[in-house]
């Protein structure tokens, strides 16, 4: 009989906590409903949001879109990121990498002829001296 007497206080405490979470939750949504009612109000002091506040808090959102729209661009003109089996910064296409390789063997040769042009002029430069 202990353990029905005890199940039965239980199930009462039970009830009255849901009753008074009931209550708890009405208060909490009426004083909800009375500060957001203020905060329309400008004759409350404080409870309006100073609109400088507010200004600063609405740019700072749009900066942040901008921002992350930036970065979906950048990450769209990048293109798909390599695949488990691919290293990143591989060219894929065969073709695509022999004319990458052929403009770095252009490129260097161009520094290389400017490096000898550049001895040239000293060259002269040391004989006009003479």
């Amino acid at each position: 009989m202990e353990h029905e007497e005890r199940a039965d206080e239980l199930e009462k405490e039970a009830d009255r906590l849901e009753r008074e979470g009931g209550r708890v939750e009405r208060v909490i949504d009426s004083t909800r409903e009375e500060w957001e009612a203020k905060q329309q109000d400008q004759q409350v002091p404080g409870a309006a949001e100073d609109p400088e506040v507010q200004y600063a808090a609405d740019r700072a959102e749009e900066e942040e879109e901008a921002i992350q729209a930036e970065r979906e661009k950048r990450d769209e003109a990048r293109g798909e990121e390599p695949g488990e089996d691919e290293e990143p910064g591989k060219e894929q296409d065969p073709a695509a990498a022999v004319a990458a390789e052929e403009e770095d063997d252009e490129d260097d040769s161009d520094e290389d002829e400017d490096e000898d042009s550049d001895s040239d002029d000293d060259k002269d430069s040391e004989d006009e001296e003479k």
